[in-house]
């Protein structure tokens, strides 16, 4: 007598086949999406089909314009351009500048110089007549320059440290520090700051009191009367 297959034996082999047609696994594919196999790739862009982006910073204006300005100042400052950067977006907004001296110098002597070089630099970049549509902002002011001087006097180094060896104008603020910024067995260091407006206006004040002790304790007068040269 036949016996006929036990219903459960036939079952497990369709289980099996329904499995094995309905699950699939890509080994390339580390996304999901949206997008239907069965449809053709989208376009791919080439490397050399992607526009190169352009920048509309005068560079040469720029770099003309400080190199015209640093070498006023190494001959009247004593100061030499280690390095400058301009940072931009879309427009200009920070020019930065870095000397090195050999001067020696203490806060009165620094806040001239550093007063003197802002004024100055900031008179350039305003009056040009082609770079002031580049800056993010007009007029450009003391908050758009970051100045570094740095002292490396030996004298300041190793026998007084009290004279300064750095100065900096950073987002409107100047900064004086003393040679024994750098002396680590110390428990506190000889730093100042003050706004750059603070110090531009003590500048012009001590300059202003100066020409007019000058002017009024200068004589001409002399024991041979008009006959001394006194050149103009």
């Amino acid at each position: 007598m036949s016996r006929k297959p036990h219903i459960f034996v036939q079952v497990i082999p369709c289980i099996v086949l329904l499995l094995m047609t309905g699950c699939t696994y890509n080994q390339d594919s580390l996304f999901y999406s949206d997008w239907d196999a069965t449809e053709e790739y989208p376009e791919v862009i080439t490397e050399e089909e992607i526009p190169t982006p352009t920048l509309d910073i005068e560079s040469e204006e720029f770099t003309q314009l400080v190199q015209n300005f640093t070498v006023q100042v190494k001959h009247e400052e004593g100061l030499n351009l280690e390095n400058s950067k301009i940072y931009f977006n879309e427009s200009v907004h920070t020019i930065q500048l870095e000397f090195v001296t050999q001067r020696i110098l203490d806060v009165c002597k620094a806040r001239m110089l550093i007063v003197d070089i802002t004024e100055g630099l900031l008179a350039r970049l305003n009056r040009h007549p082609t770079l002031t549509w580049q800056y993010s902002v007009y007029p450009f002011s003391p908050e758009n320059l970051e100045i570094y001087i740095s002292c490396e006097s030996f004298y300041s180094k190793y026998e007084d440290p009290y004279y300064l060896q750095w100065i900096s104008l950073e987002d409107g603020q100047v900064t004086y520090s003393a040679w024994d910024l750098y002396d680590c067995n110390k428990d506190c260091w000889h730093s100042r700051h003050e706004s750059y407006e603070n110090a531009r206006e003590i500048a012009f004040a001590e300059r202003k009191a100066e020409e007019e002790y000058t002017k009024e304790h200068t004589s001409d007068n002399s024991v041979y009367g008009g006959l001394r040269y006194f050149p103009k």
